[in-house]
This record gives C-alpha cells, structure tokens and sequence, in this order.
C-alpha cells in the first residue's frame, strides 16, 4: 500500500512540488491574531519574570518573590492557552481544507466526509436520468434478469481483494439504473463512495488520513466513465482500492470497444485497467417479456407499439424519439437552441465530459450558429434565447440541455448518442473548426481528456496540440508527455518520439517510464534493432511493474520468436503466463500455442490453444480458436475441427470469425460438402474482410464453375479480380480468362489472360501462359503459342507442367 501511494503521489505531482509563498499579515484569521498576540505576551511575561528573578538572586532588586512567581505563572498559562488556541485554530483550518478538498473529489449527493450507505442515494442521485415518473416517487424498475442474476453474482464478494465491475452499453439502455438496483440488492446498507472522476478517485488514494469507511466492503461508483477517467485507474489505484471496496462503473459499449483496441500504445492504462474489469453488456433492446413487464409497469407509455422496433426502457421514459424530433425541429423554430445543442453536444463528443459553462458555449455559439442559419447574428440576446429554448422541458420533464450548477450545462447522453449515428439516426459528422476552438475555449486541465478523443477520431495534429498544452497542468505532465511520444510515433516522427520516451525513463516516473520502455522498445523492434530492444524490455521486466513487467515478458517472447530463437521465444511467454496478469497471460498462451506448432509440437500447441480459450479473451480466445481448428483439421479430427471452426465463426471476432469462415469452407470443400462450403465462403466474403474476404470469393467461384453455374462463377471471379488483394485478382482474372476462352470471346481471353502473365505472381502468371498458349496456337501463332506452353511446362507446379507436357507432345504428333 506504501509502494501504491508513493506511486500515486508520482503520478498527482511534478518534480517541482514545493512552492515558496509570502503570507501577508493581514491573510491571518481573528483567531490565529488573537493566538499569536497571545504567545507574544506570554513570552514578554515570562522573559520579565526571569529577569526580575535574576536580579533578586543576585541580590540586586528587593521586588517581592511573589511577584516573580505570579509572571512567571502569567506567562505559563498565557502560552499554554495560546498554543491551545493556536492548536484549535490549526485544527480548524486543516478540517476546512479537508472539507474543501472532498467537495472538489466527491460528486454533490455525499455533503460531507460521513459516508452514506447505499440505500441513503436515490438511483438519480447514483446516475440514472431523472423523468416525471423519478419526480413523482413511481418510477419502478424493469427487471433486466439475465444481466440482473450477473451482477449480483458478481457483487458477493466478502473478502478483499474486492473486483472492479463494469456494466457498459448503449446510452439510455438502463445501465445506471440497473446497476444500482444491483448494488442495492447485494449491499443496501455498504458505505458508498462518489467520486467526481477517475482523477478523483486517484486522488482519494492520496488523502491522509484515508476515507473512514467504518466497514468493507464499501462501494466506489463512477456513472459514465471514459477512457480519461481509466488513465487514472493504473494498477496502483486499483489495488489500493480493492483492499476496502468494490468498484461499480458504467460506459458506454463505443467508449468500451475504443478502450479495448489492441495495438493502440497510446491507451494501455485505460486498456489495462478494462482488463482487470468484470465487464457485462446490457442489451439496449428489451426482450419480449421485459416488454411485457414494463407495459404493465408503465400503462402511460406505449411500449408495445411495434414488437420489432427496437426499444429500450430509457429511451421511452425520458421520451427520446421526442427530444430528437424537438432538437431537429429546432432549425426552424429555434436555431439559436440548436445551435447551443449541437455546441454541447460536440463538446462532449470531442472529450470534455465536465459540465460545459456558459462562457464556453458563448465561444463556440457564433461558429454554429452561422452552421444553422447565417442569417442570424449570434447576440446575447439570442444566446438567453436559445439556452431557454435547449432547457424547456419535453412531456417526460427531461430537457436536452440541463443546468447543473450555476452556470454549468450538461448535455443528455442519449442526445450525444443519437448524434454520433446510433440506432437508425443520422449520423452528423463533428465540423473541423470544433477541435481548435474547443482547446482554446477551455483550460489546460481538460486537454488531456480532448487530446484523448482527438487521438481515437483520427486528429493527429490536434491530439498533438492538446497534450502539448496538458504538459503545462502539473497533475497531467507524465502522462501527457507519455501519450505525446505515442502521437508522434503515429505521425511517423519515430526519433522524436524515442527522444520524448528516453526522457521519461530517465525521469524514473513509476507509471510513466515502465511504459515507455515497452513503446520505445517496440519501436527498436521495428526498426530492426532487436537487441536493443530486448535490452531495453529487460529493463522494463525489472521494474516490477504490475501491467508492464508483463507485457515486456510477453513483446520479449515475441521479439525471439521473430529472431526464430524458440527455445527462448518459449521461455518469454511462460515468464508472462507465470504473472498471472489478466490480459497478457491469453496473449502468451496463444502465441506460445503458434511457436509450439511452428516446432512440431502439437499436442503441447493444443494444450496452450485450449488455455487461451478457456481465458474467454475478448481477442485471443476466438484467435486461438481458429488456430485450435485448423491443427485439428491437419491432425485429421474431422469432428474437432468442425466444432472449433463453427465456434470461432460464432465468435463474431472481426479477424478470427473471417478467416475461420474461409478455412471452414476449405475444409467443407475436401470432404465434399460443397453445398455448405459456398454458405462458409459466403459467410467470409460478408465480412468484409480485407485478407479472407477476396479468398472466399476465388473459392465460391471454384465451386459454383465445378457446379456448372458459369454466370455465377464469372460474377465471383470478378468480384476477387475488383477486390484490392492482388494476388487473389490475378488468380481470379486467369481463371476468367478461361470463361471468356470457353465461351468463345478470345480478344476479352487474349487481354485478361496477358495481364496476368506479366503479372508478378508466378502460379496465376504460368496458369495463364498455359491458357494463352492454347489460345494463340489455335489463333495460328504457333510459336508463340508453343512458347507460352513451353513456359508453363518447364514450372515447378507439378500438376500444371504434366498438363502442358501432354498438349506439347499431342501438338508435337499432329
């Protein structure tokens, strides 16, 4: 816990942590005058009682000794009631600070440092949107039962270390709702902790003395969390945590799918902390009977309008489809509220998730107002305009835009959802001049979070511009400075990205260089230097640290793995397995799974494919799933492979999914089921696939050509031919090439075919000089036809070179 907090005090801080002030003598209390005059006195006292009892034992004064004595006692109980009151007033100011320093860490629903218990919060005061049905006292809750027996599965958990579990899903699907009915069942009467944000709750971590949380576990909620809040949820925090309580989080399911990227170097303490997570989805549509129930429920509503719309118990009580009819409506009625809308709405998608004050939407007023309507100036007057019309409420008593506090505007999520294209609506893309006026609009504290979500939109330039600008907020440098190397390395400014990780490491920031010795080591590993990489992973494996030591275990396997050194490559990852750590363990396993197989080794490969698949990982699982698949199809398990194809397809995995599709179709195809191998290879080709896609095509041409379905297998070849993956269009181009010979169209025959013997992929190139051959002799160009023959006979494909054989030596007799 010691080694936590020095970190989190790393992280909170800068170098330069100590600030000289001047104190001015009129900054002083009442009570810290009255203490200090009160010390002064007592020493002027007590000075003159030792001076006088000086002089009347030297004999020099004949002042009575009671005198003495009685000064002597002023000036004591003087001092000892101003150290009291000095102490007092102390304590006062400490227990002040502490209470402001709470209120700026704690959301409003907790007034002071006694905690609530769960069942003392109202579920709005925990997240969920307040309707006419919360005002009123009858706003009953629509049993979501399958994820319902989940969560309180979950949250019976007595004994630390306690999980952190997350509930994610669409905006207005209920996860806040449904997550505090949760927590309510399992621990009514749990202290409860609301901290504003990730950054709070890091912070917390810091306080001393700690929370009092009289008992545990207690409960931490963060509603609505972002990938900026889990760059705060480091290991470090989350341990510190899970000694005392259970953390209970929501997101939204695209926030959850970004934080998950694999690869993106720019996000790993978000990544790693949606690891350690317990995380459930809750499905935005109701089904059937949740229906049923919330029609009985909520009779005023007419859920059941149409069975197959989809429709989720929070878009129906705060009346989405109405607040989206108003907000559109608003070019005509009201553009300066639409206008203010879209400026918040924006806002919020482009990363600043704190209310947004007035003066912020007066900045970003004009530019979309002259987007809504140019005809309209961008006056104060239409300002108040349009902030009345944006906080007028629908039926359900819900606003599109509501005051927080003070001047603080928050926009509804479901409005923010709806305009980045979820659920059938229109998607409306974010304006360029947003990004630039956003950072300057708002303060250095929130360019983390802006940079961040400039990052995940594809804006290099301003991600850039906004971490420059977070590296001057104290409690952002490090990790600013972290994810500043990241950017550059993606701009492809590789050297002043290794410059900017050097400089971290030697910083010897406890987060902040472990990292970066794992990026600047994988940027050594691309650029060739493999050995300085693995110096480097050696380094980041000595930190200890609890995601990176790991994760440099694991890229080091890697590293050997492509140096083929298996014996080492093997070594790595089992180094990796034996941390135990949630994310990297499944990569290890799978990747050991693949050294193994290279080496022969495929029982020992089955083994580690298995593992991996046991993990359940959200990636490696359906990897090695597929990969399990086809070393049972080579190992002749017909009914293995068939199962673990079809799993891997399940899977929905946007790589594994595709390519087992295609291998599945293969496999369909050798054992003579061509009828469900074109579903296989169709299923590959929907994927969109860049790899599978273009392959499956080429086959189901194949097949439907061996079917006698000519039309078919032309418009197959074709689509392959226009798919992008050269090597697959040149196969499908020679085998079109065929058609057209067949078909008696030999100049479409001559130009397809050419093209593809000049291509540079020699097994299409030589079938299509086979093909040509034929073409031109029967043409009456025999020498060149011979030729062309001749080539395809003199190849290394066995079957091909026999065929060209034969038609030489038949040509040969004629």
């Amino acid at each position: 816990m010691d080694a936590a907090k020095r970190f989190l005090r790393g992280e909170m801080t800068m170098s330069k942590r100590v600030k000289k002030s001047i104190r001015l003598k009129n900054s002083l209390t009442r009570d810290q005058r009255m203490a200090r005059l009160t010390l002064i006195f007592s020493g002027i006292t007590l000075v003159a009682a030792a001076a006088l009892g000086l002089s009347k034992a030297l004999d020099k004064s004949d002042i009575p000794i009671w005198i003495v004595l009685t000064l002597t006692a002023i000036g004591v109980i003087s001092g000892t009631l101003g150290k009291i009151a000095e102490w007092r007033e102390k304590k006062i100011r400490t227990e002040g600070d502490r209470r402001q320093k709470l209120s700026s860490l704690l959301r409003p629903a907790m007034h002071s440092e006694r905690l609530p218990q769960v069942d003392d919060l109202s579920v709005t005061e925990l997240g969920a949107t307040p309707t006419r049905y919360s005002k009123q006292g009858v706003d009953q809750y629509v049993a979501r039962t399958e994820i319902d027996l989940k969560l309180q599965t979950a949250l019976r958990c007595a004994t630390p270390p306690f999980p952190f579990i997350l509930l994610h899903g669409d905006s207005k699907a209920g996860k806040s709702r449904t997550m505090a009915e949760a927590v309510k069942s399992e621990w009514p009467a749990a202290p409860i902790v609301l901290p504003k944000d990730g950054e709070s709750l890091a912070a917390l971590s810091l306080l001393e003395p700690s929370l009092n949380i009289s008992r545990s576990p207690a409960i931490v909620w963060i509603d609505d969390l972002t990938i900026t809040d889990l760059t705060y949820l480091s290991s470090a925090v989350l341990e510190e945590w899970s000694a005392r309580a259970i953390l209970v989080a929501t997101m939204t399911t695209k926030r959850y799918k970004d934080g998950l990227k694999t690869g993106a170097e720019f996000g790993t303490v978000a990544r790693d902390a949606l690891y350690r997570a317990i995380a459930y989805e809750l499905p935005f549509d109701l089904t059937s009977d949740e229906r049923h129930a919330a029609q009985q429920l909520y009779p005023q509503e007419n859920i059941n309008r149409n069975p197959n719309e989809s429709i989720s118990i929070g878009e129906t009580l705060v009346a989405g489809d109405e607040l989206i009819r108003k907000l559109h409506a608003g070019r005509e009625e009201c553009p300066a509220g639409q206008a203010i809308v879209r400026a918040a709405v924006d806002a919020r998608r482009a990363g600043l998730f704190r209310p947004i004050s007035e003066e912020e939407l007066g900045k970003l007023f004009p530019l979309y107002l002259r987007q809504v309507n140019r005809g309209i100036s961008p006056t104060t007057e239409q300002f108040s305009l349009g902030l009345r019309w944006a906080a007028e409420p629908v039926a359900s008593q819900v606003a599109i835009l509501q005051q927080v506090s003070g001047d603080k505007w928050e926009v509804l999520d479901y409005i923010v959802e709806a305009e980045t294209g979820v659920h059938n609506h229109t998607r409306r893309p974010l304006p360029n001049f947003l990004w630039r006026n956003l950072l300057e609009a708002t303060t250095p504290a929130d360019a983390m979070s802006i940079g961040v979500a400039a990052f995940f939109s594809g804006q290099l330039d301003t991600s850039h511009a906004a971490m420059l600008r977070a590296q001057t907020y104290e409690r952002h440098h490090f990790m600013a400075t972290y994810n500043l190397a990241a950017i550059l390395d993606a701009q492809g400014n590789a050297e002043s990205a290794k410059t900017l990780y050097r400089q971290i490491i030697n910083t010897g920031h406890p987060e902040a260089a472990p990292r970066a010795m794992v990026n600047l080591a994988a940027m050594m590993s691309k650029a060739g230097d493999r050995i300085g990489a693995q110096v480097v992973l050696k380094q980041a494996i000595g930190t200890n640290h609890p995601d990176m030591a790991p994760r440099a275990a694991f890229d080091m396997g890697i590293n050997f793995a492509i140096a083929e050194d298996f014996e080492n490559s093997q070594r790595c990852f089992q180094q990796a397995i034996d941390t135990g750590h949630l994310d990297i363990v499944p990569h290890a396993m799978y990747f050991l799974g693949t050294v193994l197989e290279s080496q022969n080794k495929a029982d020992a490969a089955k083994n580690a494919y298995l593992k991996a698949i046991e993990s359940a990982h959200i990636d490696m699982a359906p990897r090695a799933t597929r990969s399990l698949a086809a070393l049972l199809d080579a190992q002749g398990d017909a009914d293995g492979a068939r199962t673990a194809y079809l799993q891997a397809i399940n899977s929905g995995h946007p790589d594994a999914a595709a390519i087992a599709a295609l291998n599945f179709g293969s496999f369909l195809t050798r054992h003579g089921d061509e009828v469900s191998a074109r579903a296989a290879f169709q299923t590959a080709i929907d994927s969109g696939h860049p790899q599978a896609a273009p392959q499956a095509m080429l086959n189901l041409g194949l097949i439907l050509l061996r079917q006698g379905d000519r039309i078919g297998a032309r418009a197959a070849f074709e689509m392959a031919a226009g798919s992008g993956d050269s090597a697959v269009a040149a196969s499908a181009m020679a085998n079109m090439g065929a058609l057209f010979m067949e078909d008696g169209d030999e100049s479409s025959a001559y130009s397809t075919l050419q093209l593809v013997v000049n291509s540079k992929y020699p097994e299409a190139a030589l079938n299509a000089s086979y093909n040509l051959g034929l073409l031109l002799y029967k043409q009456g160009d025999v020498t060149g036809g011979l030729a062309a023959l001749q080539k395809a006979a003199d190849s290394d494909y066995p079957d091909l070179a026999q065929a060209a054989k034969d038609v030489l030596d038949r040509l040969a007799t004629t």
